[in-house]
């Protein structure tokens, strides 16, 4: 690791410092600039944003052929990005952050807790089914060796899911 030192107004130190957060200072700085550098994909493999009515109008055409399609395209994207920006991470590890930060992007209601050997994954997008399916079967595709996957929830408001890590339902098999 590096160590660089940066110049902030008293203003933005003190924004930092009173933002609610027990973190230091550093660690607040290192978090924002590894967040920036992680968002960095959406320009180097030119994504494009749309509308939240367009999306919405978008993928609400869309049939079970079509969001298999359209998992393909997402699929090869994510790849992609995986092999240029984040080779040294799985492509769960990819999918889970592009996941977390696309959702964060458009407003919706996301969190993925660790509750006991297990991560309670909560969607809240307020959009369509095809949304949900959509995210549910990129899940599916990657959860594959890595993690198993309960669906507790799936329509056209939110998805909501039971993920447990390989390493937790592999001691149970074991047990």
């Amino acid at each position: 690791m590096k160590v660089i030192s940066i110049r902030i107004s008293d203003q933005e130190y003190d924004q930092l410092k009173n933002d609610g957060q027990a973190a230091k200072i550093a660690t607040k700085a290192q978090k924002i600039i590894t967040d920036h550098l992680k968002s960095k994909y959406d320009k180097d493999h030119q994504w494009m944003s749309v509308p939240r009515n367009l999306g919405e109008f978008l993928f609400s055409s869309m049939d079970e052929k079509k969001i298999s399609q359209y998992c393909e395209l997402l699929h090869e994207e994510i790849t992609k990005i995986n092999h240029t920006e984040f080779p040294e991470q799985t492509l769960w590890d990819t999918w889970i952050m592009i996941d977390r930060d696309w959702n964060q992007k458009i407003g919706s209601l996301y969190s993925c807790k660790k509750v006991g050997d297990h991560y309670h994954y909560f969607l809240e997008h307020k959009t369509n089914i095809a949304i949900s399916k959509i995210i549910y079967q990129m899940f599916v595709r990657y959860a594959k060796n890595v993690a198993k996957l309960e669906k507790i929830q799936l329509d056209g408001n939110k998805l909501v899911l039971k993920i447990t890590p390989e390493s937790c339902t592999s001691k149970h098999k074991n047990a």
